[in-house]
């Protein structure tokens, strides 16, 4: 169909617009069919940073690409990386927040989209950073940005249509503060390095010996 709009740029315009939207409604869907489908397991355990950071990544690749957005291959300091116990689908909420806000900042800019995940442990804590080219966060509200329905994005940043599904309510940083301050843990803005504009950290206690025997890992 969008092959029959050529020389219809408004038509054309509009038809791919709609189809990016769809191919972003399919990955939120998907992703989230898969968050619910593992609540059906309550039991908590211990998590491998690996194995929710790869097929996270896995999940948002398509939406990344029509969305102009580069995919660095994440870095991972150690390994049997593994946080105390905690609940699989509390990690796919934490990473798609992460993913939605940085996503919108970097709608904004015009350099290249680009989006690193680092992650890792220092001494009892696993740490996960995530780091973007947007926009930046404004000097004095790094902490602010943790508030409920603080949004840096709203209808005036967007000048078209493609970009007004991508307003934010300000909760997602909210949502992950809370699962993250449940394990004793911390979040807060980090200083990017290189060419990133913007990089949260978040860390919580790292999975000890006897942790990890209970589980049998």
């Amino acid at each position: 169909m969008i092959d029959n709009l050529s020389d219809q740029s408004d038509l054309l315009n509009r038809a791919l617009i709609l189809d990016r939207n769809f191919t972003l409604f399919h990955t939120y869907t998907s992703y989230y069919d898969n968050v619910i489908s593992q609540n059906v397991i309550r039991e908590l355990e211990p998590i491998e940073i690996r194995t929710v950071v790869r097929p996270f990544i896995k999940s948002i690749e398509q939406d990344a690409v029509k969305s102009g957005i580069e995919i660095i291959e994440p870095e991972f300091n150690g390994f049997h990386v593994y946080t105390i116990p905690m609940h699989p689908s509390e990690w796919s909420s934490i990473l798609f927040n992460f993913y939605t806000n940085s996503k919108k900042a970097m709608l904004l800019v015009e350099n290249d989209r680009k989006l690193l995940i680092e992650a890792g442990f220092e001494g009892n804590i696993v740490y996960l950073e995530f780091s973007d080219t947007g926009i930046g966060i404004p000097e004095g509200k790094e902490e602010e940005i943790f508030n409920e329905f603080f949004t840096t994005s709203n209808q005036s940043n967007f000048n078209n249509d493609e970009n007004l599904v991508h307003t934010g309510t300000g909760l997602g940083l909210k949502i992950v503060q809370d699962i993250i301050s449940s394990y004793r843990g911390k979040i807060f803005v980090a200083s990017p390095k290189g060419e990133f504009k913007t990089c949260i950290r978040i860390e919580v206690p790292k999975a000890n010996d006897k942790q990890l025997a209970n589980y049998g890992l």
